[in-house]
């Protein structure tokens, strides 16, 4: 992921992030680029020292190619095309002494660290707080995209589409790279591939946004541009409940109409407006397990913190049909508590079941916390310490049971039966079978 961001983000044409924020960490020095990457502090060679660049007889490579390595000690070696004049010999001495300060690690890959964070790793908050810094700065529209909740691929091509920063096929022929009559958009091959009409107005992406829109209930006109969209939608979000799951979905759709594009052109594969809907509202939908698997997915509810609080879940099969469920009062507690009470009822089913200990079975549950605890039980809260029992044992019964974290859109149906648990008089579970 790291990799494809850091690609991308040097691909933006404007420069808005130099390859001076990127700095080559060299080892053995088969991975960096002697002459254009950042990997001597303060440096790109050729920049710094364009007489000797121009003087060298080769002008790209590896560092490795730039030296040997002789009784474990490496040495430069630089290869010139002539004799040095007096006057460049200042600057060759200088080029010489930075060279000589840098030492190879034979044993060491070479890496790549972003010079914004102090983890070295590339972030999108700070390549935002970049962009807007360099470029954009007055500009809140394009400031705002790095703020959303959504993974950070999704934000740079929204930033990439929202300036410009695309090689759309319009833009591709006025450049020269392609000729007039391939222009054409690679989904509804009917009109010139701008943003906006790839975006907004060719039928397919058309037909994505309508559906979108009216499954949300709402009311628009088609916008005259992806800005105009963008800037409806944040609009929106003021009368919608589900502000994440809202903009999610913006970003979600983007991002697939780019790579249905991408695979039109690239593999000549068509890709329906059907499927991308499909795409964009999987994630926030229940799906079914493989076949001859099973999914509980379980729910923590609490009116307060803390409050009358109950627990639910649902064994279901890769049909659909539900095995078994819960729906239990708990009494008054944080939601925390109840989540991770959840997981320990799912559990304990599961574990009196002895004919499904070599069954492949998921518990989803939407808390981030209670997952995280069950496969990290080094950071579970002690007061909470006694409730894991049963979820280990079911997690080590079997190398093929899991617990992991869903939306909680995807666990609508657990999260109703919790709630129904906190005003139950008595517990409820059922068995299909029993």
């Amino acid at each position: 992921m790291e990799e494809d961001l850091w690609s991308d983000s040097l691909a933006i044409s404007s420069g808005v992030v130099a390859r001076k924020d990127l700095i080559h960490c060299v080892g053995r020095g088969n991975k960096t680029r002697f002459w254009e990457d950042h990997w001597v502090e303060g440096h790109i060679l050729k920049v710094s020292f364009p007489r000797i660049f121009t003087l060298a007889i080769h002008k790209s490579g590896p560092v490795c190619n730039f030296g040997f390595w002789e009784d474990g000690q490496w040495n430069w070696d630089v290869k010139f095309r002539r004799r040095l004049f007096d006057w460049e010999v200042e600057q060759y001495e200088a080029f010489s002494s930075l060279l000589n300060s840098m030492m190879l690690v034979a044993s060491n890959d070479d890496k790549v660290v972003w010079s914004f964070e102090s983890s070295d790793k590339f972030s999108s908050k700070s390549f935002g707080y970049e962009v807007e810094n360099l470029n954009y700065h007055g500009n809140p529209l394009l400031s705002s995209i790095w703020k959303f909740k959504v993974p950070p691929k999704a934000r740079l091509l929204c930033w990439q589409v929202l300036s410009s920063k695309l090689p759309i096929r319009a833009f591709l022929s006025r450049i020269g790279v392609i000729s007039e009559n391939q222009r054409e958009c690679p989904l509804c091959k009917g009109n010139v591939e701008t943003i906006d009409h790839l975006f907004v107005h060719c039928k397919i992406s058309l037909s994505i946004w309508w559906a979108l829109v009216e499954g949300w209930g709402c009311m628009w006109v088609t916008p005259r541009s992806i800005t105009d969209l963008f800037i409806w939608w944040k609009d929106m979000a003021k009368d919608i409940k589900c502000k994440e799951v809202w903009f999610m979905s913006f970003f979600s759709v983007l991002l697939h109409i780019w790579e249905a594009r991408n695979k039109a052109v690239f593999s000549e594969k068509e890709v329906s407006s059907s499927q991308i809907i499909d795409l964009v509202k999987r994630p926030f939908q229940w799906c079914p397990p493989e076949d001859g698997s099973l999914k509980f997915n379980v729910d923590g509810s609490a009116t307060g913190k803390p409050g009358l609080a109950g627990i639910g879940g649902l064994l279901r099969n890769s049909e659909g049909v539900v095995l078994a469920m819960f729906s239990i009062p708990v009494g008054i507690m944080d939601s925390n508590v109840a989540e991770v009470l959840a997981l320990k009822e799912a559990c304990k089913m599961l574990n009196k079941k002895v004919e499904l200990n070599s069954v492949k079975i998921v518990i989803e549950s939407d808390s981030l916390n209670a997952v995280s605890w069950t496969h990290a039980p080094i950071k579970r809260p002690w007061r909470l310490l006694p409730y894991f029992q049963k979820v280990d044992i079911f997690l080590s019964s079997c190398s093929s049971h899991s617990a992991i974290h869903v939306h909680r859109e995807c666990n609508s149906d657990a999260d109703k039966l919790a709630k129904d648990g906190g005003h139950r008089t008595s517990p409820l579970t059922i068995w299909k079978d029993d």
